[in-house]
């Protein structure tokens, strides 16, 4: 349950120091590359 909380607290606390914006984008570029290099 301990660990549990301490991920849950993290999870949590991300969003105010961290924009997932930039994130989904870094994520969608390299998904697309890697896409186009399978196709």
């Amino acid at each position: 349950m301990h660990g549990e909380k301490y991920l849950y607290d993290k999870i949590v606390k991300i969003p105010k120091n961290f924009n997932f914006n930039i994130a989904i984008d870094d994520f969608y570029r390299v998904y697309k590359r890697n896409k186009k290099d399978k196709l």
